[in-house]
């Protein structure tokens, strides 16, 4: 055999031994994922289905707009009156009886919040009694508007508190608010009976509600509030921001069954106009296939407590489809 054929031969027998030791290792790191190569199939990811939840006939459509005497302006943005239209009460202002009255009588149900803040009491004062003539007068307000209501006390209280809205300490705030809730639902329920006292929350700081909630009274209904912020992607269904904290909440020891509905929601609309219309279809139909009891789309711009700014607007002119998508929805009755 000529040198160059032995030459040959022994650089064949190497490689052979090579490949031959490299197979007998461990292969890729079993403490790491291992990555496919390019000849396996990935798996495609499946999206995660909507639960299936018990419809409700005929949930409430409603909207918060700035206050009761902005209704014939919802008329005129949206081509009927809503359902349901919400106040926010600040603890240094009394209801406005008359107004909410007229809402009442164009068919709409008062959905009202009462805030400790500017009341000039802590949550430790409200809830240890210091508070009831406070608390009194807005029942006596309550019982004045005569038809039924709904109503709750400093709603996304935890919200609130993360941003240190409230005089409380960290330690004691939620015992605290509890404390006043309770004692602000006992008294207006017992002065007034048209109204419908639930927990609203926020929905993000799930350990704050779970401690509050499990010391509550009983509410009569809960509330939260999903958003599709400038954050989230633009093509964010309404159901994908409802039903997370839906689920949580429906699965929580301390539920009991009651109503549940959306207090606030909105998708902002730097999405653009057809992707806030798209979460806007068919709205009343979406809205009782989860379950919910009922929504009010949050219709303000504004810069929030935390300094960030948030568009949920839609009859500013700026967004003709979704304030069409909403319409249409609020007439689906």
């Amino acid at each position: 055999m000529s040198r160059r054929w032995v030459l040959l031969a022994g650089a064949l027998v190497l490689l052979l031994a090579a490949v031959l030791f490299t197979g007998l290792g461990t292969g890729p790191d079993e403490d790491s994922p291992r990555r496919p190569s390019r000849s396996e199939p990935t798996a495609t990811p499946t999206p995660t289905p909507t639960p299936s939840f018990t419809p409700v006939a005929n949930p409430l459509l409603g909207i918060y707009n700035g206050g009761p005497r902005t209704d014939d302006a919802v008329q005129a943005s949206f081509g009927t009156y809503p359902d349901v239209a919400s106040t926010y009460y600040r603890g240094n202002q009394r209801m406005d009886v008359a107004a909410e009255r007229a809402r009442a009588r164009k068919g709409i149900v008062p959905w009202l919040t009462v805030t400790s803040l500017d009341s000039g009491y802590t949550l430790a004062d409200i809830g240890a009694g210091a508070a009831d003539a406070w608390i009194d007068a807005y029942a006596d307000d309550v019982r004045a508007i005569g038809t039924r209501l709904f109503l709750t006390f400093d709603h996304e209280y935890e919200v609130k508190a993360n941003q240190r809205q409230f005089d409380e300490t960290a330690a004691s705030e939620l015992a605290d608010y509890h404390l006043a809730y309770n004692r602000f639902a006992t008294r207006v329920r017992a002065r007034a009976a048209n109204a419908s006292v639930g927990y609203w929350f926020g929905g993000f700081d799930q350990a704050s509600v779970d401690t509050i909630s499990a010391a509550l009274v009983r509410p009569d209904w809960y509330a939260f509030d999903p958003y599709s912020s400038v954050s989230d992607p633009a093509s964010e269904t309404f159901e994908e921001s409802a039903v997370p904290v839906l689920s949580w909440l429906r699965g929580r020891p301390w539920y009991d069954g009651q109503p549940i509905y959306l207090g606030e929601f909105g998708n902002d609309t730097r999405h653009g106009d057809a992707a806030v219309a798209a979460y806007l279809t068919d709205l009343r139909a979406r809205v009782s296939r989860l379950g919910l009891s009922g929504a009010l789309l949050f219709n303000r711009d504004r810069t929030d407590a935390d300094g960030r700014y948030v568009a949920y607007r839609i009859d500013a002119g700026t967004t003709p489809q979704a304030q069409a998508a909403f319409g249409a929805s609020l007439r689906q009755r």
